[in-house]
Parts: structure tokens; C-alpha cells; sequence
């Protein structure tokens, strides 16, 4: 299509949105107004997952516009979170057409991005109108959008995956300051676009004396929140027929795994949210618990537990210390390289706070750095650098733990 009709088909359509939406008055509510209420007693608001841990704590997703295709999710998110700051008005966050003016001012202001870069990825007019909100395109939107400048609320983006927070430390620190604000504070929100597996959802928590409420928006308006494993798999049925109507085909088994690990990761980083600005943990602890889980997960996976189904019996207790050396080697090499173990593991632990390891997850680093030594013994004596350099990795872990009782 000619570049030219292109601009003028996407100019026309957002005139067409912005003369039918200004042409209706939609009420606003004020911004001090607890938005829990104002879904909970609206008959004009379906909430779909309700979770209450305490009197002090409240999880509510209402429903909002359903994203029909895949991709959009980011535009949807943002559109949701600016309903908090914006509007409130129950009857607007079904509505389509607020949802696709917030989508053409977003592409219009990318594209006038695109015109000042060289004509590469993703800054193509090609690459902003397939609907993907990458990162750069959200951080772009966020730090220069005048909608979202007037409202005068800072929107942090996180990443978080298999269970891990993706985000880098630097990042993961600004939040928790933002949180530690909110906290300290009678009445205040946070706002909060994550990018969870492969789907970006959004997050408003608003803090109403000593009360925290979270509503969380999901464009596919799946309950993952309490919905039990048998309900979310009608849904995903549900989901893979339309998608088998629209492209001729069903999901693929690695389209499956990433659907039920999304619904999980989504579930675990709103319930995660939700603690944190209950006071309840900080996302440095769990930034931390979770960067020694990973760790030992893959070491068991990769060297334990391959070691144990060898099952060497040429030994008293069926252990094989030249296949274990094998097998630790390799998972330096490739999984786990002395580099990484010290940028991913040592660096991002003090960087996090030291104070920030429980004693579970100190205990549990204390037995897998003394179980390589008893297995290994003379670490120089293999004759592997990898392995070498690693026993200097343990001298460090142990030397930064706190001491046990």
C-alpha cells in the first residue's frame, strides 16, 4: 500500500474515533474515589476474580474490552491503566472505541518516531502498524505520550517469566522504592504494566488508609486468579478452537506450555504485587529467592538428578565421581558459566541486599556449594578451568552468607 493512502486511511480513522467518542459525554470520577467500590457496587461492572487475604487486602479483576487477536495486548494495558488514572467510569471499560482512539494516538505518535530513524527494526512503519507494543514502543509512549504526561502518575513497566522477575536489578530497585513510597503514605496508588510470558497485562494498586486494593486488567479476561485447573482448561479449549476457526489450525503442544505457564506466571506475579504492597515480603527478597531457586533448579536438573539416573554402581553408594566431573563441566559451560555465575548469582545478590537472603534460600546455597566440594575434592586436581574457577565462586558464596546457627 501506497505510504501516502496508508497515512491518510490511519488519519481518517482517528478523526472518525475522536468525532463519535467527543460527540457522547462520559462521566468521569474523581480520582480520590476507591475504585473497589466504585466496580463493586456499579451494575455496569463485572468482576470476574475476587480475592480478599485480609481486611487490609483486596484483589479484584473486573472484565474489560476482549482482545480478539493476538498482539494487541500492550495497547490494551495501557488503555486499562489509564482508565484508573482517568476515568473510572464503569460504563466506559468495555467500550471499544476509547480502546482503539488510545491505539491510533500511540501508532501515530510511534510513527512520528519512525519518520526521524533510519528505516530499520523494529522503527519501520512496517514493524509499528503489525500491532506488537514492544518495549521500546511502550517506554517510548510512556516517557513522551502528553495522555499519559497529564496524568501526572508514574506507569512502571516489569517483566516477569517462569516464575523469575525478568527486570534488571536497577529497575527491580526503583519500583521497590516506589512501593516503599506507597507504603509510608495514607492514601496514594502505584500503577504497573508487565509484560508476564508473552502477554502484557496491567496492574493499579491504590492505598485508602490502612486498606490496599489491586485490580488487575487482563485483555483475554481470564479468571487465572481463581479459576481451577479444570476451568482454565474449557478456557483454553475454548481458545484454541477460535483460534483453530481463525487460522485453520490448533495450537501446537509448545503454544499450549506457553499458554498454561502465562495463566501461572500471571497468577504468581499479581499475587507477588499484591504482598509486596501489603508489606507482606519487597521485590528485592523475592528478586533474590528467586534468582537461588533457578540456580539450584537447573544444577539438580542438569547434574543431580542426570547424575542419579546413570546410577554407577562401581562404587559402595553407585556414585561416579569422573561422570560427575563431566556433568558439573558441562553445565558450567553451557548453563551456568563461572562469568555468569558472578554477574547472575554473586553481583545481583549484593546488588539486591545480602539482608535480603531468608534463611531458607542461605541454607539451601550452603548444601549445594558443600555437596560440589565433597563430591569434587581436589578441584584442581580435574583439570577443568571451568571447574577451577568455580571453587573460587563457592569461596565467595560462602564467605557472603550469613553464618548459620
Amino acid at each position: 500500500m501506497d505510504e501516502d493512502i496508508a497515512l491518510k486511511m490511519r488519519t481518517l480513522v482517528d478523526e472518525m474515533v475522536d468525532d463519535i467518542l467527543f460527540s457522547s459525554h462520559i462521566e468521569q470520577f474523581p480520582l480520590a474515589t476507591d475504585i473497589s467500590t466504585i466496580l463493586s457496587e456499579s451494575p455496569e461492572a463485572e468482576i470476574i476474580s475476587r480475592l480478599e487475604s485480609s481486611e487490609k487486602t483486596l484483589v479484584l479483576q473486573p472484565r474489560c474490552v476482549d482482545q480478539k487477536r493476538g498482539g494487541y495486548c500492550g495497547h490494551y494495558a495501557l488503555r486499562n491503566i489509564l482508565w484508573c488514572l482517568e476515568e473510572r467510569n464503569p460504563a466506559s471499560l468495555t467500550q471499544s472505541l476509547p480502546l482503539w482512539r488510545r491505539y491510533w494516538t500511540s501508532i501515530r505518535l510511534l510513527l512520528e518516531r519512525s519518520s526521524r530513524e533510519n528505516n530499520w527494526w523494529p522503527w519501520t512503519e512496517r514493524d509499528i502498524c503489525s500491532g506488537l507494543m514492544e518495549r521500546t514502543y511502550l517506554e517510548h509512549v510512556l516517557r513522551h505520550d502528553s495522555q499519559v504526561l497529564d496524568t501526572n502518575s508514574q506507569i512502571q513497566v516489569l517483566q516477569y517469566a517462569y516464575g523469575s522477575l525478568l527486570s534488571d536489578v536497577s529497575d527491580v530497585l526503583v519500583v521497590q522504592e516506589s512501593i516503599d513510597r506507597f507504603r509510608s503514605q495514607s492514601q496514594s496508588s502505584l500503577s504497573f504494566i508487565l509484560g508476564v510470558t508473552n502477554h502484557w497485562v496491567a496492574v493499579f494498586v491504590q492505598k485508602i488508609a490502612s486498606r490496599v486494593n489491586l485490580i488487575y486488567f487482563d485483555s483475554y479476561n481470564v479468571p487465572v486468579l481463581t479459576a481451577t485447573p479444570d476451568e482454565l482448561k474449557l478456557i483454553m479449549d475454548e481458545k484454541e478452537e477460535d483460534h483453530r476457526k481463525r487460522k485453520g489450525r490448533g495450537w501446537t503442544l509448545k503454544e499450549k506450555e506457553e499458554t498454561v505457564q502465562a495463566y501461572e506466571d500471571q497468577k504468581n506475579v499479581v499475587l507477588m504485587l499484591a504482598h509486596c504492597c501489603s508489606g507482606n515480603t519487597n521485590l528485592k527478597r523475592e528478586m533474590a529467592k528467586e534468582t537461588i531457586h533457578s540456580l539450584i533448579t537447573s544444577f539438580n536438573k542438569h547434574v543431580e538428578d542426570l547424575q542419579e539416573s546413570e546410577k554407577k554402581t562401581d562404587t559402595e553408594d553407585g556414585f561416579d565421581k569422573s561422570e560427575y566431573v563431566v556433568l558439573l563441566s558441562v553445565w558450567l559451560e553451557t548453563r551456568y558459566h563461572p562469568k555468569q555465575l558472578s554477574d547472575a548469582l554473586l553481583d545481583r545478590l549484593c546488588q539486591l541486599g545480602l539482608d535480603q537472603i531468608d534463611d531458607a534460600e542461605a541454607a539451601l546455597l550452603r548444601a549445594w556449594s558443600r555437596n560440589i566440594r565433597t563430591r569434587v575434592g581436589s578441584f584442581v586436581a580435574t583439570g577443568i578451568d571451568v571447574i577451577i574457577r568455580l571453587e573460587m565462586i563457592l569461596d565467595t558464596v560462602e564467605s557472603i552468607l550469613p553464618q548459620s546457627d
